[in-house]
């Protein structure tokens, strides 16, 4: 019964959202693919976190290959110092074009985007207790260790943890969509130049990466990570399991950290790929925020 929960709200909050009490007014949508691997019971999303998003994940692939590439592929100015980072701030202004603030491809009326299927979970998979969670397709990438990113970090055990979500433009989608075509039996080989595959000149992968750091101590020792683009996840307390217990996933915020780009251009020497980690400071001051930061205390929702 919703008298059963209470809300811990974060300290800006005006007042609470009325939740959603209907839970099979949910819309699911029809898709071949899990959207995620580990969300909220059903009952504490609609009590708790319906002004949570719910993750849908977007397959509908081109099974045609588009016929306009982003202008700054074929120029090789990423391999010129003078244009170089003009170079990467296009790349990066073709990615935020329509996905902001919400970097959800569902919302995007300006361009094509999708996500990687498939995601979703594994329990033999490095990292230990991965796959995407529910409310914004965040997937468990890699841990922080202490001081990886300021001098303060003093970090905690079992480490920080580093989460992520990719989306792909048209073009890298295409590629998708023929390693696909048969959800049951896909065929990698189209992604393999050995193979005769590979993604296509102009396939742009674009990812946001965030951390739960800080926590405890590390407050206010991380000076990029002060008022900070934010969001919900539902994620693990540390990278790696502490103790003997099992890994009980916890909604907390995770901050924004870097952005990555990956774009396919034959004139990149070797790989014929341009790779480049972007980092974002996006703060409340900031006049460029992708959205109003989300309070420095979690919010936690308890069975009284």
């Amino acid at each position: 019964m919703p008298g059963q929960f209470q809300r811990t709200l974060p300290p800006n909050a005006n007042k609470p959202v009325n939740p959603q009490t209907d839970p099979a007014a949910f819309d699911f949508h029809n898709s071949p693919y899990p959207d995620f691997g580990f969300m909220v019971s059903q009952q504490e999303y609609f009590f708790c976190w319906s002004d949570q998003p719910i993750f849908r994940l977007k397959t509908d692939f081109p099974n045609t290959l588009p016929d306009t590439v982003p202008d700054f592929v074929g120029t090789g100015e990423f391999m010129d110092p003078s244009t170089a980072a003009e170079y990467l701030e296009k790349v990066k202004r073709y990615s935020l074009t329509g996905n902001t603030p919400n970097w959800n491809p569902f919302e995007n009326t300006e361009a094509n985007w999708y996500h990687i299927p498939w995601l979703h979970s594994s329990p033999t998979a490095y990292p230990p207790n991965g796959g995407t969670e529910g409310f914004r397709g965040l997937i468990k990438e890699a841990p922080m260790s202490p001081h990886q990113i300021s001098a303060g970090q003093d970090g905690q055990d079992g480490n920080y943890s580093v989460y992520a979500i990719t989306l792909v433009n048209d073009i890298a989608a295409y590629t998708l969509h023929e390693m696909w075509k048969n959800p049951e039996g896909p065929d990698p080989r189209v992604t393999d130049a050995r193979y005769g595959g590979g993604f296509k000149d102009g396939a742009v992968f674009a990812k946001l990466l965030f951390t739960d750091a800080p926590r405890g101590s590390d407050k206010g020792n991380i000076p990029f990570l002060e008022n900070p683009y934010s969001w919900f996840g539902y994620i693990t307390p540390t990278f790696d399991p502490v103790g003997d217990g099992p890994v009980e996933r916890e909604v907390h915020q995770v901050n924004l950290l870097q952005m990555d780009i990956m774009v396919r251009d034959s004139t990149a020497p070797v790989t014929n790929w341009v790779r480049e980690p972007l980092p974002i400071t996006v703060k409340r001051t900031s006049k460029a925020r992708l959205r109003p930061p989300i309070a420095a205390t979690p919010r936690s929702c308890i069975t009284t």
